[in-house]
């Protein structure tokens, strides 16, 4: 999903509006797949690694700014991706899951890593690189 923000700098002189200037910022979040989504993403992507988790986690929160910048610095070499198990329960199902948050890593399709619990940013990074 990808949203576009125009950020318009302006200040007030009498009565107009000056804008200064203006820029655009593109973000894009890590996808959330469902049932449905989950072959396509693991087949279109070489390596990918996918986050087992749920709203109401306090350590699937904490891990969300580190999912999020993975994105950021595999992007175009691995595909990152979320799954909330409680609206994929068959999901967490197929795979065993157990505790939350798990990591899944893939590499051409097949199941390579699982990790339960917290990951750092520099732990998750590395195995991204050997994959790649």
């Amino acid at each position: 999903m990808r949203i576009m923000l125009i950020c318009i700098k302006w200040a007030l002189t009498s009565d107009r509006v000056q804008v200064w200037s203006t820029h655009r910022i593109e973000e894009t979040q890590v996808e959330n797949l469902r049932q449905e989504d989950f072959p396509r993403f693991i087949a279109d992507n070489k390596v990918a690694l996918v986050d087992f988790h749920a709203t109401w986690c306090g350590p699937c929160r904490a891990m969300e700014h580190v999912i999020e910048a993975l994105r950021r610095e595999f992007s175009g070499i691995a595909g990152i991706a979320k799954v909330d198990v409680d609206e994929s329960p068959g999901l967490a199902k197929t795979f065993g899951i157990q505790a939350i948050p798990t990591i899944i890593l893939f590499k051409d399709g097949k199941l390579v890593e699982q990790l339960s619990g917290s990951r750092t940013q520099d732990e998750l990074a590395q195995k991204l690189q050997t994959l790649s």
